[in-house]
């Protein structure tokens, strides 16, 4: 994601970042008069690199293809600085050259200093390039920079080579600059149009002539494809022309002798120009929908014999091809296919201040023609022939290089050389021309293959983490699938369907990819001569995966009718089983292609019945039949024996008393019932008690708080205060004090954020003179809780009866890949959904990324995810069906709200073990538990509103009544010794750590309760930005509903002038308007870079609106009521920026529960009706997105 956020404003100045390095060998790096040859590589997306091992693969490659040095392009993120040592040692060990590349997207023209010195900390690296014995840096941007200051903080003579531009920065100060742009535009950062072309070779001369004789660093790309929806908050859409600009460019290099060439890029995946390998270690910023199974590494083999013709001064590749190759390259669907159903992009609008997104077909698809791209590369002559969907075109290629194209045609794709009749080599690429389109989308990257064919280089690992992430399509995987050809929609009497949109897509197969076209089986059902019939098959691609076993079985008898079915393999009749005497239908609803299927499977004699499940079901099933079927009720649909009932999890209802109604509450809520008086039957397996005697973790949890509501807070005569000068606060002057729209949100920002605005992993501690110099952000005043962190949490200490063993973890770590299809739905929902919202102030994304992986040793923390993950899917109605929850295709019929109970309670007895196990990773792991559970908690709490008009009753009344509460456990796990000396070097405890403190915001905010959580003064100091935030309204939620004093709330005054003027004044959004009352608007229009901005902004916001309105200089004293009408004002106005930058930002589903907070608070203050309308909108987003109720929201505007 960050790669592609990087590249918001690929614009008029250029778009990526990335200059040049050089040579391989030592003294190539200090000529100047040698050409050389670089290649842009993204810093900002491999953050997830280990070690200097993982940078191995790409330098090697690099050096084998010609380039010179990378040009690694940086951004301000918290692993950079790691990932650039991995990168110069890789560098330094296999004779590659590296140097940096300023991204000014992120660093700040202003920041010359800055620059300098980060340019001084590496510049004596043994992989640093040096050109003519200095320190060479490049840039993406940057135009505005005190080159001087720059090069004086460097302590060195740079040779800088910056992408700046002509007519906007003067070349005096420069060694030489970079030109990004690789492909023809409009002039205006778009494709050519209405006649209006700027070629590359324009911006050539443009450059050239700008620098006169000074160096000039060329661009070459090959593509450029970008389609990010409004599921990233940086979407953007459009083409620039790419058909056979890399070989044309190469050519027109050669004629024109650069200096120096940079090729555009290595790994930039989300604009699709990349020529490194897919399987290059990189974090998945959404760009795996359109780059998965699409490599592009036949572009890096072409361009080799021109780098070596380049370096030689040659004006022709003809001379060094040293192996004959051919390479082509087309698009996986034609421009016509209608994807507007189903794309993320189409009739969807999104965050569009960069002016890059549109809707639908990508801006300049019109550039894009249907054809396929054939360079080849021969030493002699040779006949080429080509057929593309049974189109078939030959080509006489001369010696040398030559390139053609042939019309695209729907279907496969074959290659072959011949000689004199004889074919020299051939090959079928691994990927269809199809009229489906892939995962919904539109898709306009190129596929690029080679004869012979090239590695295997598949998408993995975190590179295909957000594929899923925002489709409208449930049938496309987060795997490869290179080899399983999408399917061609055919017509009854043959032929391919005219472009449309299909109704299905394709399903991706597990499995490796293969590594040439010849692993491709068959995909039709028809029989070669012979006699032979099918032996073995599967479902058809595209078709549901409710054939599967079906197909799976018939086939390999000799019955696999084609449209549901393909057969894979062909052999000598198998006698089928013995008939068992079962008729077998369709499910009521099912179309007629079941029919044939489920009466061949189960051979039936009598009439079946019809039931709700999908595909077939039978009166009657014997052993026979079913040994042979491998169909699973967890994946797609169930066979019950014997049945035709649904099998469905049964209800929690005691034995005998089945028919007994279900409570009033459970049916509202769709809950299993029971009763305390009688045993509880939970599903197969299932190891948790319900008894009546149970003794229940913690059962007066609730009472449980470390401070009440009635105590004021203590002195903070112990506690550094902003040491500003304090004024005189009348009624009218502390109301003055609160004016709208501080310099937060307006002041102009050098950077979207700072580097600061990272989660750090160290706090050093601050010096009594910079305490002196500035105000810092003071701790929250020490609670006398009376815990000590001996006794061990509370609550836990005193569980005697277990709902489960408290058995070690390995006893019941489960076996990864996940054999239970619920449970791995229930990780992947984690994943996908949930840990954004834990990840919300995190860049690394430790919930995301680093939890998945602990909890495969930790079962108590993997149980965590599955209860949080049950409580939240297993709610939401998008993914409900008569047959159960829908998720990824899975049809999950047993998931109930009980099981988030019973994964909780699996979590307990680690609880326990906590002041037990000395080991740093268990008591991380335990931290991470805690504030999961209390996620759960907070879900729950939403349900136990005590104004509900029914009565709890049953088991539900007594669970409420013995609820368990992970505050307090929260509060002890972080407070004891073992954590504090954990936190300054253990990074998830940290993120564990803030994201408890927005827990206590929003349980502050919404029971209006003074948080819980504290922690000594040392562990606030290095907090990011962002953190700072949060901590502020923390104090002044502790301030407000702890009763705080009136020179607490000065003291807040304070802060939050500074937080706004200091901390947030680089926090500019990117576009801001006010709301129109004349056309209807009631919120503003304001839209911010990031997660990490928007929650900076809204806490702000959330903390000056209550110290605005709970102003206690107001209340001591009669006030006029012009007083009260600004202060309501004010409120107002801060809650529709509240709701407005919520509403612009639906990625972040975070955003609406700040603004939903804000309205509980503040609704009351709007009596415009329609403002109320709107406001109600609001809530009912919320309540649509999170399926929580809001009755008593919603009521404040009936």
């Amino acid at each position: 994601m960050l790669g592609a956020l990087r590249k918001l404003a690929v614009g008029a100045l250029a778009t990526a970042a990335a200059l040049s390095a050089v040579a391989s060998g030592g003294p190539l790096a200090e000529r100047a008069s040698d050409r050389l040859v670089f290649c842009h590589f993204m810093i900002g997306i491999v953050g997830d690199r280990t070690s200097s091992n993982d940078y191995d693969d790409d330098m090697q490659r690099a050096k084998a293809a010609g380039i010179d040095a990378f040009a690694l392009n940086i951004g301000v993120d918290s692993y950079t600085d790691q990932q650039l040592n991995y990168a110069y040692d890789s560098a330094a060990r296999n004779g590659m050259k590296v140097f940096i590349s300023f991204d000014f997207n992120w660093w700040s023209p202003g920041d010359a200093n800055g620059v300098g010195n980060k340019i001084k900390q590496y510049k004596d690296r043994p992989a640093q390039l040096r050109v003519e014995n200095r320190v060479f840096v490049s840039s993406f941007a940057g135009d505005g920079l005190d080159v001087d200051s720059m090069r004086n903080a460097a302590g060195e003579n740079v040779y800088f080579v910056p992408n700046f531009h002509p007519g906007e920065s003067s070349s005096d100060k420069i060694d030489g600059a970079l030109n990004w742009m690789g492909w023809a535009s409009d002039g205006n950062n778009k494709a050519p149009k209405n006649g209006h072309t700027v070629s590359v070779a324009d911006g050539d001369n443009s450059y050239q002539n700008w620098l006169g004789g000074k160096k000039y660093l060329a661009p070459v790309s090959p593509w450029f494809f970008t389609h990010f929806g409004p599921e990233v908050p940086f979407s953007k859409n459009w083409v620039f022309p790419g058909g056979s600009l890399l070989f044309d460019r190469w050519n027109e290099v050669l004629q024109k002798g650069f200096p120096m060439v940079e090729i555009v890029t290595w790994n930039d995946y989300g604009e699709s120009h990349y020529m490194g390998p897919l399987s290059s270690p990189h974090y998945d910023d959404g760009s795996s929908k359109w780059t998965n199974d699409m490599p592009h590494d036949g572009w890096l083999d072409l361009s080799k014999p021109f780098i070596k013709a380049y370096k030689a001064g040659a004006k022709s590749v003809d001379n060094f091809i040293d192996n004959e190759q051919i390479v082509y390259w087309y698009r996986r669907t034609l421009a016509g296919l209608d994807c507007d159903s189903t794309d993320t992009t189409s009739g969807r609008p999104a965050n569009n201040a960069s002016g890059n997104y549109f809707e639908g077909r990508p801006d300049g698809w019109q550039t894009m023609p249907d054809v396929v791209y054939v360079a080849s590369f021969l030493k002699s002559a040779g006949t080429i022939t080509v057929t593309s969907g049974g189109q078939t075109k030959t080509e006489n290629a001369p010696a040398g290089a030559h390139i053609f194209t042939v019309p695209a045609g729907v279907g496969k794709q074959n290659f072959a050389l011949s000689r004199g009749g004889s074919t020299v080599m051939q090959e079928t690429s691994l990927m269809d021309i199809s009229n489906v389109c892939p995962c919904g989308l539109y898709n306009f990257n190129a596929y690029v293959g080679t004869v012979p064919h090239g590695f295997n280089d598949p998408l993995v690992g975190h590179g295909l983490a957000s594929l899923t992430i925002g489709l409208h399509v449930s049938t496309c995987e987060a795997k490869p699938s290179l080899g399983t050809n999408p399917p061609v929609i055919t017509n009854p009497g043959g032929g391919s369907t005219p472009p449309g949109n299909p109704s299905t897509t394709p399903t991706s197969t597990p499995g490796n990819p293969p590594t040439s076209s010849h692993s491709n089986p068959p995909a039709t059902s028809t029989p070669p001569s012979g006699g032979q019939v099918c032996v073995e098959g599967t479902v058809a691609d595209g078709e549901s995966g409710n054939y599967t076993g079906l197909c799976q079985f018939s086939c390999t008898y000799g019955y696999c009718p084609p449209g549901p079915c393909k057969c894979t393999r062909y052999g000598k009749q198998v006698n089928p089983p013995p008939e068992t005497g079962t008729r077998g239908c369709p499910l009521q609803g099912e179309g007629d292609s079941y029919q044939g299927l489920c009466s061949y499977t189960f051979t039936a004699q009598e009439e079946c019945q019809q039931s709700s499940i999908p595909a077939c079901s039978a009166k009657k099933n014997t052993s026979s039949v079913s040994h042979q079927l491998s169909i699973r009720s967890s994946v797609e649909y169930v066979i019950r024996q014997a049945d035709c009932r649904p099998l469905r999890a049964r209800p929690l209802t005691s034995p005998g008393d089945e028919e007994k109604p279900r409570c009033k509450r459970c049916q509202q809520k769709d809950l299993p019932c029971s009763r305390p008086s009688k045993k509880t039957i939970f599903r197969h397996g299932a190891t948790a008690r319900f008894d009546k005697d149970q003794k229940w973790v913690n059962s007066s949890a609730r009472q449980f708080r470390v401070q009440t509501t009635g105590e004021t807070s203590p002195s903070n005569e112990d506690v550094e205060s902003p040491p500003s000068p304090r004024k005189a606060v009348t009624a009218s002057t502390a109301a003055d004090a609160t004016s709208s729209h501080s310099s937060a949100y307006s002041t102009p920002a050098e950077t979207p954020h700072s580097a600061s605005d990272q989660l750090q992993t160290s706090y050093p501690q601050i010096s009594e003179a910079l305490i002196a110099e500035r105000p810092i952000i003071p701790p929250i005043s020490h609670l006398d809780s009376g815990l000590s962190p001996q006794i061990g949490l509370p609550g836990i200490a005193s569980f005697s009866a277990q709902p489960v063993a408290s058995q070690q973890d390995d006893e019941h770590l489960r076996q990864f890949p996940l054999q239970d299809v619920q449970e791995a739905c229930l990780l992947r929902y984690f994943i996908d959904e949930i840990s954004q919202w834990f990840d919300l102030c995190d860049e690394n994304r430790h919930f995301q990324l680093v939890v998945p992986v602990k909890a495969r040793k930790h079962s108590h923390l993997l149980n965590a995810i599955f209860a949080v993950s049950a409580r939240h899917l297993s709610r939401l109605p998008q993914y409900k069906t008569p047959q159960g929850i829908l998720y990824q295709g899975q049809l999950l019929t047993k998931l109930g709200n009980h099981d988030a109970v019973e994964y909780m309670l699996k979590c307990i007895p680690a609880f326990r073990r906590f002041h037990e196990n000395e080991d740093d990773d268990f008591r991380e792991s335990i931290i991470a538990t805690a504030v999961i559970l209390r996620q759960l908690e907070e879900i729950d709490e939403e349900d136990e509103d005590p104004d509900d008009d029914y009565n709890m009753t049953g088991d539900d009344e007594y669970l409420h009544e013995k609820q368990i509460n992970f505050m307090p456990i929260i509060n002890a796990v972080l407070r004891d010794p073992a954590s504090q000396a954990m936190f300054g070097h253990r990074s998830l405890i940290q993120a564990a750590y803030w994201f408890a403190l927005r827990q206590e915001i929003y349980h502050s905010f919404t029971r209006r309760k003074p948080p819980q959580l504290d922690l000594p003064p040392e562990y606030w100091q290095g907090a990011s930005n962002v953190n700072k935030t949060v901590m502020h309204t923390v104090q002044v939620a502790k301030w407000h509903w702890g009763r705080g004093t009136d020179d607490e709330f000065l003291r807040l005054m304070d802060q939050q002038s500074y937080l706004e003027d200091t901390v947030l004044a680089k926090t500019r959004p990117l576009f801001e308007k006010p709301a129109d009352k004349r056309q209807g608007e009631i919120f503003p229009t304001i839209w911010y870079t990031s997660h990490i901005e928007l929650t900076s902004i809204q806490q702000s916001l959330m903390a000056r609106s209550v110290l605005v309105s709970e102003n206690p200089y107001l209340k001591q004293q009669p006030s006029s009521r012009a007083s009260w009408r600004k202060v309501e004002n004010e409120v107002r106005m801060l809650m529709l920026d509240l709701c407005g930058i919520a509403l612009c930002h639906p990625s972040s589903a975070p955003a609406l529960v700040n603004a939903a907070i804000g309205i509980q608070l503040y609704g009351d203050y709007f009596t415009d009706q329609y403002e109320r309308l709107a406001l109600r909108s609001v809530v009912e987003k919320y309540r649509d997105a999170h399926a929580w109720p809001v009755r008593r929201l919603l009521e404040m505007f009936t």
